[in-house]
């Protein structure tokens, strides 16, 4: 019988829509992270409240991003995130959730 207990650090493996996404840091200090486990989630009510009231766009998301994936790297505001499809997201907001396993970044859509 194996255990199907998941480590709160790598539970991102439980998840079926979790995409490999790179972390560009603006800051001097740290280099690009490719390979970072991410996934996306809609605002919260209060979310939405937040960033209407900073006035950040409708395309605004939560980017869920496993800390164990980061290689040391905090996300920060400002820092962007691209898909593989070359979309990319600023970090807009950063908290460390879940037990300090992950980040949730509320992003919104860098314009093309």
């Amino acid at each position: 019988m194996t255990n199907a207990y998941t480590h709160p650090t790598d539970n991102w493996k439980l998840f079926p829509d979790v995409v490999d996404v790179t972390l560009k840091p603006q800051h001097p200090i740290a280099a690009e992270v490719a390979e970072v486990k991410g996934k996306t989630r809609p605002l919260s009510g209060r979310e939405l409240t937040w960033a209407a009231s900073v006035g950040l766009p409708i395309e605004t998301i939560n980017w869920i991003l496993w800390v164990e994936t980061l290689g040391g790297v905090t996300p920060k505001p400002l820092d962007e995130i691209e898909e593989a499809d070359s979309t990319i997201w600023i970090i807009q907001k950063v908290t460390l959730a879940t037990l300090g396993s992950r980040f949730k970044c509320i992003c919104s859509k860098k314009d093309a």
